[in-house]
């Protein structure tokens, strides 16, 4: 296994140490019966651990302390999946691996965050908070990220699928006769994002991309792709992995998921500063009527039509307009991603109603010298490739098809 060295850069386009938060469903044994076998165990009990009622078809589901890609983590994680095996617990087709993907790269050493995080969870009841004013976590990964995530599935619905077992591929269809007479239709707790083309035109906010991505029931959280936890937990939840107790299938999938959103950010977006001036012309050259007119708007007050037309040589205050909407304000939206145009009425410029006589040319418009990217220092920048596995080590590719030959 490769494990994280350690990083301590809190930007995540420097840091990609991402932590996880993984629940392993099983049947057979009831939660209560396994928390009181680990209890029995006394001070070879493990610790942080706590098996819970999950809430569907399943008899329970391992809540575990946060995880990071250390070997403390997986040897952690591996002894409860040995716990589970040893005491008699199955899986089948009802039990899934959610795994949570944090949205803040680790800032310590991973083997230390994992002691911190078992002692944490194992003193609180409770996961160690991403934003806890510690030095353990650095910036969240904004939702252009999450975007191209969900984007990059859907384009690869196929690619997708076929790491997952036939009882996760939401086709609508039964992957067994269990599943018929349980009225469960494939997917059922994992719905696929909407069209990929969808998701790509879709505004970077949470509530429209939780609408197209996390199109599952409960509020969205029977998604392949749960965005539910955005803001609370600070994590992405994945949801399609069928049930497994094997450790390196898991594992790997985590790499896989972790690798996913390491490729968006580092190959598919470029990292930009809060505050962007905006371009001194537009367009081919700056002696054009369309840069003229720009450049006496992107000065403080902006300018008004008339002022415009004076200095361009355009000869109506309907073609000023024109190309303001037609040209101008797309290109802008083209490039930060928002309208950032603004428009004044003519008692910005001192001028009283009806002062224009009719021609409408006292209004103005107005072009920052600077926006804030809105972006929280990512931008979509279009030359890496979609493919899911791009950039994953080997060692993890073999595991990621479990359920095919």
């Amino acid at each position: 296994m490769t494990f994280n060295t350690i990083n301590t850069n809190k930007n995540f386009f420097d840091n990609q140490n991402f932590a996880f938060g993984v629940e392993p469903e099983f049947n057979t044994r009831s939660y209560t019966e396994m928390n009181r076998y680990n209890n029995s165990l006394g001070s070879n009990s493990i610790k942080g651990l706590e098996y819970v009622y999950d809430g569907s078809r399943v008899d329970g589901e391992a809540r575990l302390p946060i995880l990071s890609n250390s070997e403390k983590s997986y040897n952690y994680l591996k002894s409860i999946l040995e716990q589970l095996n040893d005491h008699g617990a199955t899986v089948n087709w009802t039990c899934s691996v959610h795994v949570h993907l944090s949205r803040r790269p680790i800032t310590i050493d991973p083997n230390d965050f994992h002691d911190k995080s078992i002692e944490y969870t194992a003193r609180n009841g409770s996961a160690l908070p991403s934003r806890n004013g510690t030095d353990y976590f650095g910036d969240a990964i904004p939702l252009e990220i999450a975007k191209d995530i969900g984007y990059r599935v859907s384009k690869n619905k196929d690619q997708f699928n076929s790491f997952l077992a036939p009882s996760r591929i939401d086709d609508g269809g039964y992957a067994n006769q269990a599943m018929r007479r349980a009225g469960q239709q494939n997917g059922y707790f994992c719905k696929f994002p909407m069209a990929h083309n969808t998701i790509k035109n879709t505004e970077p906010t949470w509530h429209k991309l939780k609408r197209v991505i996390s199109c599952g029931g409960c509020g969205g959280k029977f998604s392949a792709i749960n965005l539910n936890h955005w803001d609370n937990k600070e994590t992405i939840e994945f949801r399609s992995h069928g049930g497994t107790l094997e450790i390196d299938k898991i594992w790997s999938y985590m790499m896989f998921l972790s690798n996913m959103q390491k490729h968006s950010i580092l190959n598919r977006h470029n990292q930009i500063q809060a505050v962007q001036d905006t371009p001194s012309y537009i367009g081919r050259s700056s002696r054009t009527r369309q840069s003229i007119a720009y450049s006496l708007m992107r000065r403080v007050g902006g300018a008004t039509t008339q002022e415009i037309m004076d200095a361009s040589g355009i000869q109506t205050a309907q073609r000023v307009r024109s190309m303001i909407s037609e040209q101008i304000r797309p290109t802008l939206i083209n490039q930060f991603g928002r309208d950032i145009l603004i428009t004044h009425n003519q008692q910005h410029y001192n001028h009283s109603y009806s002062s224009s006589q009719g021609r409408y040319d006292l209004n103005g418009y107005e072009i920052p010298l600077q926006v804030n990217n809105g972006s929280d220092g990512a931008v979509f920048a279009s030359n890496g490739g979609t493919d899911l596995i791009l950039g994953l080590d080997n060692q993890y590719k073999s595991n990621l098809k479990p359920f095919r030959n």
